[in-house]
């Protein structure tokens, strides 16, 4: 029998086997080094890109906080500025209270001193009422019964004129004068008459009408002085003319005896 042939395959088989074993284990550390070339691959573009990521974040982080910054600092700026307006606007609200005030108190103050004055005029004419009332009516009569008694002396003196046939040089023109000073103390008592009224002291113009009759009285009072000096004068006049021809009869009469 032939024994080689059977040592010969177990040889093959076993050769077989060492191949297959040494080509696993190498097919085996190839992959373990790709394994380890690609993990090493991606750790180390993993790093530029979380470095990337990193730097990213940061300044993100950098930008928000700017940002934040920012605004913080412009709310700041805003509300500084609101508050400078409210501010302001307070200010010049208070000023506007305190000037109506004012104005409230001025214009209560001027009702207050014209309601005063009014009841202190309307008190004081009521007190004086009756002595204003007695005055206007005594002004009206006196005024007449001067003016009747300056005509009656105007009426005599004419007459003495008449009767004695004086010669006074300038009569004509005192009589002139005594004439427009009886015109002119007539016209001032009609005015007089014309302004005497009734006291009502509740009137608004009650101070108006009596300071008009004041003024009346005034004037009445001036043309009777201004008539009674035009027949001061004239009386002057006709007594000065009298004497001188009462000496100058004397005298005829004298003579007329020395010669009888």
């Amino acid at each position: 029998m032939n024994f080689t042939k059977p040592i010969k395959h177990k040889l093959y088989k076993a050769g077989q086997k060492t191949i297959i074993r040494i080509t696993m284990e190498r097919l085996k550390r190839s992959i373990l080094s790709l394994a380890a070339v690609l993990l090493f691959s991606g750790v180390a573009m993993a790093a530029p890109a979380a470095a990337r990521a990193t730097t990213n974040d940061t300044n993100s982080t950098n930008s928000t906080d700017s940002t934040d910054s920012t605004d913080s600092t412009g709310a700041a700026d805003n509300s500084t500025q609101d508050s400078a307006e409210a501010e302001k606007s307070g200010n010049d609200l208070a000023e506007q209270f305190r000037m109506q005030a004012k104005e409230k108190v001025r214009t209560e103050r001027e009702q207050a001193r014209e309601q005063h004055s009014a009841e202190a005029r309307q008190k004081s004419c009521t007190a004086r009422k009756n002595a204003l009332t007695n005055r206007m009516t005594n002004s009206v009569r006196w005024a007449k019964q001067h003016k009747q008694v300056f005509d009656n002396i105007y009426t005599q003196v004419q007459n003495f004129y008449s009767a004695k046939q004086l010669d006074v040089t300038n009569y004509t023109t005192l009589k002139a004068a005594a004439d427009v000073a009886q015109t002119n103390a007539d016209a001032s008592i009609v005015a007089l008459q014309s302004t005497d009224i009734s006291i009502d002291c509740t009137a608004p113009d009650v101070a108006s009408a009596v300071s008009a009759f004041q003024s009346a009285i005034g004037s009445t009072r001036d043309t009777l002085k201004a008539y009674r000096a035009a027949l001061v004068d004239l009386v002057k006049a006709l007594k000065g003319a009298s004497t001188a021809n009462s000496t100058s009869n004397a005298a005829g009469n004298t003579t007329n005896t020395a010669n009888q």
